[in-house]
């Protein structure tokens, strides 16, 4: 059973219309590198698809080197807005954030930083 989390801290989605792209898209980085909240394993990187969107995805999602990879899983950067008090399950975690379900069955991210676990 996946992990379940109280939300501490509300969350809004703060980019509307997110990436989405399947394993072995692609994509073309930029030089946009963020280490989300200082931490130095927690890598996202910048980048456009074929289609000329842009976004973050997490470095441990792409494979190659150079300016031009690919997506070794598929990715979604949706995120979820959740309120404070409001219990969550993580199905997954990536780089300082959770890919969370709520109760009516949403799915999207969640910044680790706005959770924490049930006890």
């Amino acid at each position: 059973m996946s992990p379940s989390y109280r939300v501490s801290h509300e969350y809004v989605v703060e980019f509307p219309y997110p990436l989405a792209a399947l394993a072995g898209e692609v994509v073309t980085l930029t030089d946009q590198i963020s280490q989300w909240e200082g931490h130095t394993e927690w890598v996202w990187i910048w980048r456009r698809d074929a289609r000329g969107k842009e976004g973050y995805t997490p470095l441990a999602y792409l494979d190659g080197e150079g300016s031009q990879r690919s997506l070794r899983v598929d990715y979604s950067a949706r995120e979820l807005s959740v309120r404070e008090g409001q219990r969550v399950q993580a199905l997954t975690t990536e780089s300082g954030w959770a890919w969370c379900r709520a109760d009516d069955g949403q799915e999207g991210w969640v910044p680790l930083s706005s959770l924490e676990m049930n006890g």
